[in-house]
C-alpha cells in the first residue's frame, strides 16, 4: 500500500492493538470471583436452615379451672323392723290395792298429768297417819334428851331421822294410789279394770316413761300410752351393712308394701350383736321419720 506525504506534516504511528485474549481472562476472573464471594454467604445460610436448625419443644402444659363440686351419694341397706312412736310411756300402779277407777279407755287423748285410773287409799291414809304419829312421837323423845349426854341425844336423832324417812314413804305411796300419764299421746292399752285386786305380783312397777326396742306394742304394764308424733323404726342390720351405717346419717324408710320414701336419720346403731336362728350376727339400729312426713 502507497502513501502520498506532502510537506514536512509529521505522520502519527499506528495505534497499537490490545490482546485481545488477555482481555477476556480479565472479565472471567472477575466474574469467577463474584460468584465465589455471593456462593459464601448463600451456602452459609443453607447450612444454617438445613443442618444447624433450632430445637422445636412441641410439649405443651395446658392448665384447666374447675368447680369442685359436693355430691350425695346413696346406698340401699336392707333393715328389718318395725315401725313404732318414738315416745312411749308403760305405766303401772306402784302400790298395792284395789282398783276404784278406770278413767281412760283404749284410744282415748290424753295429756301430761291426766289421771288413769285410781286404787283405794284408804290403808295408804292409814300408814301416813301412823308414821306422822311415829314421827312426833320420835321427836317428843328426843326433846326429853335435852339434858343427857351426847349419844342419848344421838339415838334419840337417829329414831327421828327413820320416823321422818317412814313418813316420807307413807305420803309417796299414798300419791301414787292415783295414777297418772307422764306424756301426752294416745291410750294403746288398758289391762286392769275396775275391781281388780292389785296384790304383790299386780303387774309392773315401771311407773314412768320408758323406750321400749320390742317389735310389738303388747306390754304387761297396766297401761301403755303412745305419741304418735314422731315415729322411728326399731330393727336389725347384718354384720355386711353395720360398717356402712352410722349415727347421723341421713335415710329413707318404705314402710310394708307402700313405695313412698320417708325421710329418716339413723339415730343409733348397736355395738353388741345378737345371733338369728341360722347363726348369722345382727346389730340393733333405730331410725327415725322427719316429723314433716
Amino acid at each position: 500500500m502507497s502513501q502520498e506525504i506532502e510537506g514536512n506534516q509529521p505522520v502519527p504511528a499506528p495505534a497499537p492493538e490490545m490482546p485481545k485474549p488477555k482481555k477476556k481472562r480479565h472479565i472471567v476472573r472477575w466474574i469467577v470471583i463474584a460468584a465465589v464471594v455471593i456462593a459464601i454467604p448463600v451456602g452459609y445460610f443453607v447450612y444454617q436452615a438445613v443442618f444447624n436448625r433450632p430445637q422445636i419443644d412441641f410439649t405443651q402444659t395446658v392448665t384447666r379451672t374447675a368447680t369442685v363440686e359436693k355430691q350425695d351419694f346413696s346406698e340401699t341397706v336392707g333393715v328389718d323392723g318395725t315401725l313404732a312412736p318414738q315416745t312411749k310411756a308403760e305405766l303401772s300402779f306402784t302400790v298395792n290395792g284395789k282398783v276404784t277407777s278406770v278413767k281412760v279407755a283404749v284410744g282415748d287423748k290424753v295429756k301430761k298429768g291426766a289421771v288413769l285410773a285410781t286404787i283405794d287409799s284408804t290403808e295408804l291414809q292409814n300408814q301416813v297417819d301412823l308414821a306422822q304419829a311415829d314421827l312426833e312421837s320420835a321427836q317428843a323423845s328426843y326433846n326429853d334428851t335435852s339434858s343427857s349426854d351426847s349419844s342419848q341425844r344421838k339415838a334419840a336423832q337417829a329414831q327421828v331421822d327413820a320416823a321422818q324417812a317412814s313418813l316420807d314413804v307413807a305420803k309417796e305411796n299414798l300419791k301414787a294410789a292415783t295414777l297418772k300419764s307422764t306424756i301426752s299421746g294416745t291410750v294403746a292399752e288398758v289391762n286392769i279394770s275396775k275391781g281388780d285386786q292389785l296384790g304383790e305380783s299386780g303387774g309392773s312397777s315401771s311407773g314412768g316413761m320408758g323406750y321400749s326396742s320390742s317389735s310389738t306394742s303388747t306390754s304387761s304394764a297396766q297401761f301403755l300410752i303412745l305419741n304418735a308424733s314422731k315415729w322411728q323404726v326399731e330393727g336389725t342390720l347384718s354384720a355386711a351393712d353395720v360398717g356402712s351405717v352410722k349415727a347421723g346419717q341421713s335415710a329413707t324408710v318404705t314402710v310394708g308394701e307402700s313405695t313412698e320414701a320417708l325421710k329418716a336419720t339413723v339415730k343409733s346403731v348397736g355395738i353388741v350383736a345378737t345371733s338369728t336362728d341360722d347363726g348369722q350376727a345382727t346389730f340393733p339400729v333405730v331410725i327415725t321419720l322427719d316429723e314433716k312426713n
